[in-house]
């Protein structure tokens, strides 16, 4: 993934853990995010909870989480 894209987005701190356990130097290191920090909302969760086991409105707020956090990502990186 290291060759192919220059972000990788990730939900959770142990994503993040494993995503950078296999990045070589800094430069790859550089590339990995946890998705939330684009989440402009001040009540912001500091991950994306997985909503497997939840009920339905888990799935609902994990999705209205992640547009909050997409959005984010691309008016960082192409403003308007």
């Amino acid at each position: 993934d290291y060759e192919r894209f220059d972000h990788i987005l990730v939900m959770d701190q142990k994503n993040l853990e494993y995503a950078l356990a296999f990045a070589v130097g800094e430069e790859e290191r550089n590339r990995v995010q946890l998705i939330t920090r684009f989440d402009p909302r001040p009540r912001k969760p500091s991950i994306v909870a997985d909503p497997y086991w939840g009920e339905l409105n888990d799935f609902v707020a994990v999705t209205e989480q992640l547009f909050f956090c997409c959005e984010g990502w691309l008016k960082e990186h192409y403003p308007s």
